[in-house]
């Protein structure tokens, strides 16, 4: 009966984004009735089209932090020292909406490409190409500093003539500690980038999306969701002149950068990191290295992975130019509110 579902449901994911193309831009500041129907059609084929991987996540997490693992390896043996603890998970390419789940039915990622409306990734597109100098003033800065730079710091592959959206890393927060200040004293900061300009018009002309992003994060991982919507109403009632439209604690816009295998900091290991794929490009995959999977990575794509413990890269793209807009929380940030760290979504629980 699943497989006779997960087809009924295919066509309904066909005709829905069929749909979806033929939309205009119906009003960037709402979200479109058509919008939460693909979206939810695509959330529900996920679910039905699941795959397994062959470990415990919290104890595969367990030997990521007890063992020293590089981030930014270039080596393809990257599973190496993890790969003499987990039996290995091969799942190959993957370009239909589906979710993994670790052996007990965690949902370990969410794999949801297509499900944003074309209107709205060229509208987003439009948005970066304002943000177009404070993106190059932050790979100048990179390049200048090279010495004691790291990888998201560097690898960037900007056009020789600049392109539509140049290259560059902007981090983008309403309230995060700055880095080794995160004792009981410490306060709260709006993140630099923050302050750079075009970036205040940049998240109003997005305030739709955000608004569409949230609602697809708070059927991935409820708990998540709720966590971080309690912890961002907590800052803007300190700051509430701050255009925030997020549950997320934080976003990282990034243009034109290849990014080697790393697992991502700063949050807990249930809290899912959402990668959205923008841009022009038109080749181009993320792998998993723990899965052993790729996934086909193109402009509308959404990525809900377990970043801290599932190590991730994109080696190259192309036929265009590529954006990366990374959501993540902050789990230094939830426990300053008193906030729990989220339970696991399980894949029964969609049934």
């Amino acid at each position: 009966s699943m497989i006779t579902t997960r087809t009924k449901l295919r066509c309904s994911y066909d005709e829905s984004l069929k749909e979806l193309s033929t939309l205009g831009s119906v009003g960037l500041e709402t979200v479109h009735h058509a919008e939460f129907q693909h979206a939810a059609v695509t959330l529900a084929l996920a679910i039905t089209n699941c795959f397994s991987a062959n470990f415990d996540i919290e104890r595969l997490a367990d030997r990521v932090k007890n063992t020293r693992v590089k981030d930014g390896d270039n080596d393809d043996d990257s599973l190496d020292p993890l790969g003499k603890f987990f039996t290995p998970t091969g799942l190959g390419v993957i370009d239909m909406p589906a979710t993994v789940l670790d052996q007990h039915g965690r949902i370990i990622l969410w794999y949801l490409p297509d499900i944003v409306a074309p209107f709205r990734i060229a509208a987003f597109n439009l948005s970066i190409r304002g943000l177009k100098q404070p993106l190059r003033s932050s790979m100048q800065e990179s390049n200048a500093n090279r010495k004691g730079t790291t990888w998201r710091h560097a690898n960037y592959h900007a056009p020789a003539d600049g392109g539509l959206f140049g290259a560059g890393t902007l981090n983008l927060s309403p309230g995060w500690f700055q880095q080794g200040h995160e004792r009981l004293v410490d306060g709260l900061h709006i993140s630099q980038d923050m302050q750079k300009k075009g970036v205040h018009s940049f998240l109003n002309q997005n305030y739709g999306f955000e608004l569409f992003i949230n609602s697809v994060t708070s059927v991935m991982n409820p708990q998540l969701y709720s966590s971080g919507l309690q912890a961002i109403q907590t800052i803007q009632g300190d700051c509430p002149h701050i255009p925030w439209h997020s549950v997320w604690s934080a976003m990282a816009l990034i243009v034109n950068r290849e990014t080697p295998y790393h697992r991502d900091t700063g949050g807990s290991i249930s809290m899912h990191d959402v990668l959205v794929s923008a841009g022009t490009h038109q080749d181009c995959y993320i792998e998993v290295a723990e899965l052993g999977a790729e996934f086909s990575y193109l402009p509308a794509t959404m990525l809900g992975l377990a970043g801290k413990a599932l190590k991730h890269r994109v080696k190259s793209w192309a036929g265009g130019e590529r954006i990366c807009s990374a959501h993540f929380m902050r789990d230094e940030v939830h426990n300053r509110f008193g906030l729990p760290r989220p339970a696991w979504p399980l894949w029964d629980n969609y049934l």
